[in-house]
């Protein structure tokens, strides 16, 4: 899917329900943009402002890094930040898990970053959209659209492993090294 950074999404709102305590949103990125930008945010505690509870992101906390975000409740955020920068306008294996204490960032089959905080599940306030492309942050002023290319996200009810990301990175690798969309 192509992004223009302006306002393009994919909604996802049938995702607004507790999404539990362990859980993984993995997709291939491609973009040149290293500023602020939404891969898929999971929704929003509450309808007040700033309220985000769970995202995979670029350039939130540093500028070309995808991170990893998580609230279960109250004011406490705790994130994950990647070392690799991914603004180099290809494609890029990007992964965030929680699984129910510690939130984990995974750029290209490997583990770049953790921080645990408190334990919980991630609950979403039912009116509160999510989207694949961008996020509810502080709307309708700042929805921080992606600006490149995403594919392939994937959703699961668990916090995924080493070995089964680094599965994940090497059959899209295959897939995209046989298609007319390679690396």
């Amino acid at each position: 899917m192509s992004f223009d950074g302006t306002d393009d999404y994919v909604d996802i709102k049938s995702l607004n329900k507790n999404i539990g305590s362990a859980f993984s949103v993995a997709a291939w990125i491609k973009t040149s943009s290293g500023s602020y930008q939404t891969i898929a945010p999971l929704g929003r505690v509450s309808d007040a402002p700033n309220n985000l509870n769970w995202g995979l992101t670029i350039g939130f906390l540093a500028a070309n890094k995808v991170e990893a975000y998580a609230q279960t409740g109250g004011s406490t955020w705790f994130d994950a930040t990647s070392v690799t920068s991914v603004n180099d306008n290809k494609w890029h294996h990007v992964v965030g898990t929680y699984d129910g204490e510690t939130v984990r960032v995974y750029v290209d089959g490997a583990l770049e970053d953790s921080d645990t905080g408190p334990n919980g599940s991630v609950i979403t306030y039912s009116t509160s959209a999510s989207a694949i492309g961008r996020n509810e942050w502080n709307p309708p002023t700042s929805y921080s659209p992606f600006n490149g290319m995403i594919d392939e996200v994937q959703i699961y009810k668990e916090a995924l492993i080493l070995s089964q990301i680094q599965k994940l990175y090497a059959q899209g690798v295959l897939r995209r090294l046989l298609s007319l969309n390679p690396l």
